[in-house]
């Protein structure tokens, strides 16, 4: 396992190098707005609880843009926030993240 402070996925938004998004020791989100200079904690994904049997952790991002990205869960749920990760929301069924 990661320390906590070590990026265990990162993305760079492809319309904007200075946009990042990252997840931190498998289970909380940051983004960065410069490059990567300075981090932002975004909320913690619903469901994400690595303590607790089975953990569920976060594999992977997708950056956007400033206020979008995706994310992947161990169990192979899909999570999406549109407003900077205040807020995420499951990805329903098969469809993709809407955007």
């Amino acid at each position: 396992t990661l320390p906590q402070g070590i990026p265990s996925s990162e993305s760079t938004a492809p319309s904007n190098a200075l946009i990042r998004w990252r997840v931190i020791g498998w289970v909380s989100v940051e983004r960065s707005i410069d490059g990567g200079n300075t981090w932002i904690k975004t909320a913690v994904p619903p469901g994400v609880a690595p303590n607790y049997m089975p953990g569920l952790t976060l594999v992977a991002i997708r950056a956007v843009d400033s206020l979008r990205a995706v994310v992947q869960a161990s169990d192979g749920t899909t999570l999406y926030t549109t407003n900077g990760g205040v807020s995420w929301e499951r990805v329903q069924g098969n469809s993709a993240a809407p955007f």
